[in-house]
């Protein structure tokens, strides 16, 4: 398995490698870490973020989509 740093792949060893989360991070829920991620220190992800990569140290990750509205038609029938 291998992690990306800076744009190049580390080779970590491993078969598998799930997510390394630093001290006082948070991740909210509903959030998905992807295989290979790095949370770093204090470093806080909001909830239902998809994140994959690495997060550094004291920074936040939230989704910045916005909600679409649309009118509903009545069905046709």
């Amino acid at each position: 398995m291998t992690v990306e740093k800076d744009g190049v792949p580390f080779d970590t060893g491993l078969r598998k490698f799930g997510a390394l989360i630093g001290d006082g991070a948070e991740v909210g829920c509903n959030s998905v870490l992807n295989p290979g991620s790095i949370i770093g220190r204090g470093a806080v992800i909001y909830p239902s973020v998809n994140w994959r990569g690495i997060l550094p140290a004291n920074t936040i990750a939230k989704n910045k989509t916005q909600a679409e509205v649309v009118v509903r038609r009545p069905r046709e029938g």
